[in-house]
């Protein structure tokens, strides 16, 4: 998703790249490195809200992690694949991932096992594909726009695709264009002159009202949606902000993309506010220790649905224990050991 955004909040959490290409969560009170090496990834938070990540290490591979109970649990999805463009979404049991290797685009479906990748469609070097959560869209190698394996619309040369709620957005060469997949696919274009330099154009929702937006240099231009007709552009500068980023906000429902601002790091949104604001001032920053975090991240994908029954026999067993403990009187002897006592400095991460 590295041609769309970067910055994804889940709950409280916060997850970008830094400038050293390291995968970082960030809270209110801590910061850790997920992966030493991430050259592209995405987040999503499934009903149980589980926190699941899609991402390319340095040597190619594709790398599925997940947060659960307090822990990262990772492991290899496909081996030295270079895949590009990845977007991830909760899908039913299971989770989808979607990815680009090349010219062709791919989904992996993970639940109780971990399926073969299938191939979805060859696309066109300058697409960029987008996932709304339970689609995919993207511009063939025809120059077709699609959804997953139906065609939309064609068009000069599509790029920078977004859609949400039914309505697509998209730029045809220098031209903004949105489609609207509930009139028989009507599509109109919004601006020919703002186009050629518009960095990833979006559909944001505020309240009962719908924004489309997008960055433009040092600037954000937006445009609000009353009646049926989009109102005369409006332009925000970025003058008393250190940058401005595309995000992901989401929540055990649902999620959605908007443009906010960076100050001092703090991510200040200008026509949304996250659910959580995130206070990230004194944070402290450590990496997650390879040696402890091991036995979960050898994890085997194949195990995902087992473990979940387990989780759910472990909180049933310590229910029982609970009330045995106030039935009964436990004696507790003490023997000393005639060998010195071994301490073990295994520590599991802990937020």
């Amino acid at each position: 998703m590295a041609k769309l955004c970067e910055n994804i909040i889940c709950g409280d959490m916060r997850l970008f790249k830094n400038e050293k290409n390291e995968l970082i969560c960030r809270t209110s009170t801590d910061t850790e490195i997920v992966s030493e090496h991430c050259t592209d990834f995405d987040a999503c938070t499934d009903a149980d809200n589980i926190i699941h990540i899609g991402t390319a290490d340095e040597k190619g591979n594709l790398v599925y992690i997940r947060h659960i109970s307090g822990h990262w649990g990772r492991g290899i999805a496909a081996r030295k694949v270079d895949a590009e463009n990845i977007f991830i979404s909760a899908s039913g049991n299971g989770i989808v991932i979607f990815y680009t290797i090349k010219n062709k685009l791919f989904s992996l479906k993970i639940d109780n096992d971990l399926h073969e990748p299938d191939l979805v469609s060859e696309i066109t070097p300058s697409s960029f594909p987008f996932c709304d959560g339970k689609n995919i869209y993207y511009t063939n190698n025809r120059g077709v726009l699609c959804k997953n394996r139906e065609e939309l619309c064609s068009g000069r040369e599509i790029s920078h695709i977004f859609a949400t709620s039914g309505l697509v957005c998209f730029k045809d060469k220098d031209e903004l264009k949105i489609l609207d997949e509930r009139t028989e696919h009507s599509q109109k274009s919004l601006t020919r002159r703002h186009g050629r330099r518009a960095q990833c154009p979006l559909i944001m929702h505020t309240g009962n009202r719908q924004i489309l937006a997008w960055l433009d240099g040092n600037k954000m231009l937006s445009s609000q949606k009353e009646d049926e007709s989009w109102q005369r552009l409006e332009e925000t500068a970025l003058d008393n902000y250190d940058n401005a980023a595309i995000f992901k906000l989401c929540n055990r429902t649902s999620f959605q993309y908007c443009i906010g601002f960076l100050k001092n790091n703090e991510p200040i949104f200008p026509h949304r506010n996250p659910s959580t604001p995130i206070s990230q001032t004194d944070a402290i920053t450590h990496k997650v220790n390879p040696q402890n975090s091991k036995p979960t991240d050898t994890l085997s994908l194949q195990l995902l649905g087992e473990l979940r029954e387990i989780r759910k026999k472990l909180i049933e067993l310590d229910e029982k224990l609970e009330k045995t403990k106030k039935n009964q009187t436990v004696q507790i002897i003490r023997k000393e050991s005639s060998t010195p006592k071994k301490t073990s400095l295994y520590k599991s991460h802990k937020k």
